[in-house]
């Protein structure tokens, strides 16, 4: 559990899909703000909410 999880005690959904399918997620800041990403062993990643919603797969984008 990430320490914003901890303080409001909500999951965010697309991160548990991520770890729940064997993805790393990974936080970057980027110009909009921060953006998780969901790392794969492929060396793949997805934009996390991406992902939750089937919008990217495992093993597109190397």
């Amino acid at each position: 559990m990430t320490e914003e999880e901890i303080k409001t005690g909500l999951s965010n959904p697309a991160s548990v899909y991520c770890a729940d399918n064997g993805g790393t997620l990974e936080i970057k800041e980027e110009k909009e703000g921060q953006v998780g990403y969901c790392l794969f062993e492929d060396g793949s990643s997805c934009e996390e909410g991406a992902y939750y919603r089937g919008e990217c797969k495992k093993g597109e984008n190397k």
